[in-house]
């Protein structure tokens, strides 16, 4: 083995007289506004990050909780399909009117504490429309609304029961309350 140590000193002498002969600036160094646009930066995503858990801390709070169960039991079963009842001609009595669409699920179910016919009915162009039809003691709720996963509307059947309609879809859920309320 050679050794070039005598070469690389030489390299390493000549390269530090090199770097003592240039000019330097008299100038202070200019400050470039990196710190300032990461701070912003970070403020931003901050701000962006509070307002979008805010709006969905709103969006899912807006919602009665029974609502938000409903969905949880819907989504659970969406996998289901057939006629799971031993008489559906007292389910379809009980709505008094036909629903729309193509009947792809109906199943007795509970729902938060609550006895319900659980109806799925597929609508050409719409999607997928659930309705839990109450059977005895129903919640003691009303109105409509929207909530993260869909639209909710409660409500009257025959024989003063209860029903809650829920659709990813909004022209899927009035189309089948319009044809209840008819």
């Amino acid at each position: 083995m050679t050794r070039q140590s005598d070469n690389d000193d030489e390299f390493d002498t000549g390269m530090r007289h090199l770097l003592r002969r240039l000019p330097v600036p008299e100038d202070d160094y200019v400050n470039l506004p990196r710190r300032s646009f990461l701070q912003l930066g970070a403020v931003a995503m901050g701000l962006t990050a509070l307002g979008a858990s805010g709006w969905y801390t709103q969006q899912y709070l807006s919602a009665p909780p029974f609502v938000r169960h409903a969905f949880a039991h819907v989504e659970e079963e969406s996998g289901l399909r057939g006629v799971l009842v031993p008489d559906l001609q007292r389910v379809k009595a009980t709505i008094g009117k036909p629903l729309p669409g193509v009947m792809q699920l109906c199943k007795d179910c509970v729902v938060d504490g609550y006895r319900a016919w659980h109806l799925v009915n597929f609508l050409d162009n719409l999607g997928y429309v659930s309705v839990l039809v109450f059977r005895g003691s129903a919640p003691s709720l009303s109105g409509s609304g929207h909530w993260l996963r869909g639209y909710w509307q409660f409500l009257a059947a025959e024989q003063n029961r209860r029903m809650l309609v829920l659709s990813p879809e909004r022209q899927a859920l009035n189309a089948v309350v319009k044809e209840l309320q008819a």
